[in-house]
């Protein structure tokens, strides 16, 4: 999936669907007191928009009623992840990084890398 013009990954097993919602369609985004919902098969579902959540920004203005949809389910927890495309699926291989790095520069530059990014 992609958000702010980044790709990011989630595990299959947790992708319950993908829905595109549109403003006049049956599956839609909706504000119940400053949060958005979406209406899916007359079930609402809280949303969490990965741009937000992860405090990047391109710059692009996002349409509120329009987006994509990643529907995921985390132990009974279902919920949808509001991002700006989905790609096709591709099997991919995560490994944890060496016990080598995790103490030396490395460490502390991705470290500081991503107390950048988060600020």
């Amino acid at each position: 999936m992609e958000a702010a013009g980044d790709r990011f990954a989630i595990p299959q097993l947790a992708v319950v669907e993908l829905v595109r919602a549109r403003a006049n369609s049956e599956h839609r985004i909706e504000r119940i007191k400053d949060t958005a919902v979406l209406r899916l098969r007359n079930k609402l579902l809280p949303l969490i928009h990965l741009k937000k959540l992860l405090k990047i920004d391109d710059g692009a203005a996002s349409d509120p009623e329009n987006g994509f949809i990643v529907v995921t389910q985390v132990g009974s927890q279902t919920f949808g992840i509001v991002v700006d495309g989905v790609f096709h699926t591709e099997e991919i291989v995560v490994k944890p990084m060496s016990t080598s790095c995790g103490t030396s520069t490395c460490s502390r530059a991705i470290r500081s890398w991503a107390m950048a990014r988060s600020s």
